[in-house]
């Protein structure tokens, strides 16, 4: 093996006429990945090598040009290999030399030796193979017969990147954990048809897992779902047919593909990819352009917020989604998940105290509007008796508080936020009227936390039964929302043993989600049950919320990881739209974050107060960077006086500062639309939290930069 300078990130394969070189890993005499020019095309007669020729530089650049024949055709592919620093750029390039045109597949591979079967991570699709996901739903999956194989289109990728982590030994004996990623540099494919519904032709990214190793794909003709060719996850639980896409070539045609490498050996097991996936997005992100400032934000959510304001007597609250809706859905108050009442109620007491109220406060004031729900919300009964938790939905057509879900079953999730944010309230309004009752539901609420009936495990239960016990175990992430609430309440009251109690849950949480065999942050997105973004917030804010109670550095540790892991979700590029969609002049898709595995759109539910938190706690910036550009990303769909965004619909009343819940960048749509909302269009369904959380991120974004300085994103 011939070593190069500087270090050895990557050697020329052995032998002379290889067509080949290889990825090792730096200070370890050990290869990890190989790359094979002569495996780079597929549906060719046999092809035959005729001539490898190897080049190397002093800096430490890499040429690799093989020629290859298949039938009556001669072809050379070529490989340009250079060092940037950790990684090494590689700029393929196949050419038709001799023969007659041919329709062929590209292929860029990097087979990956190791012990055993890689774990991967394939950022918004893949954690593993996602086995959180509930067995009943068709989820993105590897086939359990090996070898098993998926690729996605890039444009399904936040982070066009595909990672493997093995076990290999080093030169010193030792076992170490060694991570191989390849970042493709997305780029649309010229097929040679002339058929402009072709136009949006993408190359597809993803892995081969083997009994032993596997291999890092780029393929330019086909996509692969759980073990089935020609097929893409093209709706919830769906998958949809795909034809393979040949890339069409004449004599003296060239198609070239960018790519980078890196491979890295950490005793950080399970966790390789964070900083290859940090790095490639530091690369990729350019920020959006935004539509709105902060303050204008702020002026247009509350326009919706009083739009959806109802007082009527006693009754008081906001709607979750219009009167008037295109779903029919009935009046109703909802606190928790997609309704964030308590989260909103605590964002107008926080801004109405502010320097960044609008002038004027309007009418009703947003101090006004929240003092009326809280008061209406303390006047609700218990849950059931012995069971403290909030009601969590309130029906104006029957006049009741009801359970989350038909059964009378308690979403732990909800639950939680429900009681953390009323612990917010508590903290914004000293004086209030409403204060002191509320205090006494939440002590009751976290007592009942912390008694042992409470969960028959480490962790909280997804749910619990109408009379507080709990529901069957499950691997769900989402009741780790009650852990920020015993956090907040402990330290709003002053009680060290439920601050105590709920680091002592965190670090239960923490040995399942963020060890060196993690089971990936799940379940907290109640109608999906999968590997999943909001299950990362929520625990990225759990861990604040337990740091700032008790000051224990490792729960800033594990806010870190839980920041890396959801930020896998976060679009770190543009792949634009197809020309012709609703959103193909509105939208650039950098810096929105995806849902889920199984959930594959985009929506404004961003952990932007918790990077910005984060970034206070440690000094690390690019935090805040980070939490800047999606501010500024959920501006672009936000509707105004000059483009209703879609609103504009007769028979409904259009109100600026409405937004949609689901914007669809991939092959992907949810609910009753069809392919040809792919790539551009969206879902009109617009719950309270689509105008709660751009407002709060606006007003932490203000505060943020108020107490720190500007952010440049």
């Amino acid at each position: 093996m011939t070593k190069l300078d500087p270090p050895p990130f990557f050697a020329l394969g052995a032998g002379p006429n290889e067509p080949a070189w290889s990825l090792m890993l730096p200070r370890q005499a050990v290869v990890v990945g190989r790359v094979e020019l002569s495996r780079s095309l597929e549906g060719l007669p046999e092809l035959t090598l005729i001539q490898v020729e190897h080049r190397s530089a002093p800096d430490g650049q890499l040429w690799v040009d093989c020629r290859l024949r298949g039938g009556k055709c001669e072809w050379l592919v070529s490989d340009v290999v250079r060092p940037v620093g950790r990684w090494v750029r590689v700029t393929r390039t196949w050419v038709l030399e001799k023969g007659i045109p041919q329709s062929v597949a590209l292929v860029f591979s990097v087979e990956v030796t190791g012990a055993g079967v890689p774990r991967v991570l394939l950022p918004g699709i893949s954690y593993d193979g996602n086995p959180s996901a509930e067995a009943s739903r068709l989820v993105p999956r590897f086939a359990e017969a090996l070898p098993s194989r998926s690729l996605y289109e890039e444009h399904r990728y936040p982070v066009p990147l595909a990672h493997l982590e093995v076990g290999v030994t080093g030169h010193d004996g030792s076992r170490v954990p060694a991570g191989v990623a390849l970042q493709s540099v997305p780029s649309r494919i010229d097929s040679g048809s002339g058929n402009e519904e072709e136009s949006d032709h993408w190359w597809s990214l993803g892995a081969e897992l083997r009994e032993r190793g596997g291999a890092l794909l780029l393929h330019s003709s086909s996509c692969e779902t759980n073990g089935q060719p020609a097929t893409v996850y093209g709706s919830q639980n769906t998958l949809h047919p795909f034809p393979a896409q040949p890339v069409r070539f004449g004599v003296g045609t060239r198609v070239q593909k960018d790519v980078f490498l890196i491979a890295a050996s950490l005793s950080d097991a399970g966790w390789t990819w964070r900083r290859p996936v940090a790095e490639a997005r530091r690369r990729l992100l350019v920020p959006p352009i935004s539509r709105l400032t902060p303050e204008q934000v702020i002026a247009a959510k509350l326009n919706v917020v009083r739009s959806r304001f109802v007082q009527e007597g006693d009754v008081a609250g906001f709607l979750h989604v219009p009167e008037v809706n295109r779903y029919d859905s009935p009046r109703q108050f909802q606190w928790g998940w997609t309704g964030q009442s308590a989260r909103l109620a605590a964002t107008l007491l926080e801004l109405e105290a502010s320097p960044f109220a609008p002038t004027p406060l309007g009418s009703p004031s947003p101090a006004a509007m929240a003092h009326a729900s809280l008061r209406f919300v303390n006047s609700q009964p218990a849950a059931a008796p012995g069971c403290p938790l909030p009601w969590v939905k309130y029906s104006l057509e029957v006049r009741r508080w009801e359970a989350s879900s038909a059964d009378g079953r308690f979403h732990s999730r909800q639950v939680g936020e429900v009681l953390s944010q009323l612990a917010l309230c508590c903290e914004a309004a000293a004086d209030a009227p409403w204060r002191e009752a509320v205090l006494e539901r939440l002590r009751q609420a976290a007592a009942f936390l912390v008694e042992g009936r409470c969960s028959t495990a480490e962790v909280f239960p997804a749910c619990w039964h109408a009379d507080g016990r709990p529901a069957e175990p499950s691997a769900s992430t989402g009741g780790v929302a009650c852990v920020s609430a015993l956090a907040r309440i402990g330290w709003l009251l002053g009680k060290p043993e439920w601050t105590a109690a709920a680091a002592a849950r965190l670090e239960a949480y923490a040995r399942r989600v963020l060890g060196s065999e993690p089971r990936w942050p799940c379940g907290a997105t109640l109608d999906a049950n999968c590997e999943d973004k909001e299950a990362g917030i929520l625990l990225l804010r759990a861990c604040l919320d337990v740091h700032d109670a008790t000051g224990e550095p490792h729960s800033l540790e594990c806010a870190r990881r839980a920041a890396d892991w959801t930020l896998t979700f976060m679009y770190a590029w543009d792949p634009g739209l197809r020309p012709g969609t609703f959103l193909a002049r509105r939208m650039n898709c950098s810096g929105w974050n995806a849902v889920s595995v199984q959930n594959q759109h985009l929506d404004v539910f961003t952990p932007v107060e918790e990077l910005l938190r984060l970034a206070a706690a440690t000094g690390e910036e690019e935090y805040a960077r980070l939490a800047r550009v999606m501010v500024r990303a959920v501006t672009q769909t936000v509707a105004t006086e000059r483009d209703l965004c879609g609103f504009d619909q007769p028979g409904r009343p259009a109100v600026v500062g409405e937004q949609a819940e689901q914007f669809f960048q991939t092959n992907y749509y949810q609910g009753p639309f069809s392919q040809a909302d792919w790539r551009g269009g969206f879902n009109w369904w617009n719950p309270l939290w689509i105008a709660v959380h751009p407002l709060r991120d606006a007003l932490c974004l203000l505060r943020y930069e108020r107490e720190h300085g500007q952010v440049k994103a």
